[in-house]
């Protein structure tokens, strides 16, 4: 009596994305993850910095569900400024409004009290 082992190769084209900050799992495909990590990656100089950006892009895409293509036709041509301004205003949409971030108007003094300052 023969066997014949047969071992089956798997190839998973998948990344999975832990996010332990938003207590999320998302499953992602791998070549959209590999297309907007170098995106990311020709904008900021730090790679973390990339990787963070990458999870936050695909956590808007399923919040907001939009495709990463439109997400990304959206964002290129930007600076590295304009497209942490885009990401935080997409992000405060899906926070609380006690807790947003980093964008605030302007204080405006009052003009009677800033006459009595003495420069």
């Amino acid at each position: 009596m023969s066997s014949i082992n047969i071992t089956t190769v798997s190839t998973d084209s998948t990344v999975v994305i832990d996010d332990t900050f938003y207590a999320t799992r998302s499953v992602i495909n791998q070549n959209d993850y590999s297309q907007i990590l170098s995106f990311f990656t020709s904008l900021f100089k730090d790679r973390r910095l990339a990787v963070d950006f990458t999870t936050v892009f695909f956590k808007i895409t399923e919040s907001y569900g939009i495709t990463t293509h439109q997400l990304l036709t959206e964002m290129k041509g930007q600076t590295g400024l304009e497209i942490t301004t885009r990401v935080e205003l997409y992000l405060n949409g899906l926070r609380s409004k006690s807790t947003l971030l980093g964008h605030m108007t302007p204080y405006l003094p009052n003009s009677y009290a800033a006459r009595n300052v003495i420069l």
